[in-house]
């Protein structure tokens, strides 16, 4: 039977902090498995905080480095950038579909109507209420 090694929270946090907060290099800097990683994250608040950091962390880099690449005028970066920061401001590339029938009502009213009209106008649509 094998002995579980126990690690100080502190050790397991600096692993955190050095992988940014990448869990499975966590592992391998402490040699354990990233599930024993997980547990700590789960057991210890002050290990999960500080996992929550440095992802954080890398998140910032990360778009430090998207950042970057704005300045340099890269469009792909510029487009990504508007498309997912930008989407208050109208940039998006989602496209709202609304179905209409012949006489320009909203379909799902149509549909509405015509089951009043079958069940008869005691029968309310919930939403309605």
């Amino acid at each position: 039977m094998s002995r579980t090694r126990r690690f100080k929270q502190e050790d397991v946090i600096n692993a955190l902090a050095k992988s940014g907060g990448l869990k499975g290099p966590a592992a391998s800097i402490l040699r354990c498995s990233r599930h024993t990683v997980t547990r700590y994250i789960e057991r210890y608040p002050a290990v999960q905080e500080a996992y929550e950091d440095a992802v954080q962390d890398t998140v910032d880099l990360a778009q430090s480095k998207m950042i970057a690449l704005v300045k340099r005028e890269d469009w792909r970066a510029i487009r990504f950038l508007l498309v997912t920061l930008g989407k208050d401001r109208g940039f998006t590339e989602r496209t709202e579909i609304q179905a209409v029938g012949e006489n320009g009502e909203a379909l799902r009213q149509q549909f509405l109507a015509e089951i009043r009209r079958v069940y008869g106008d005691d029968e309310e649509d919930e939403e309605d209420e």
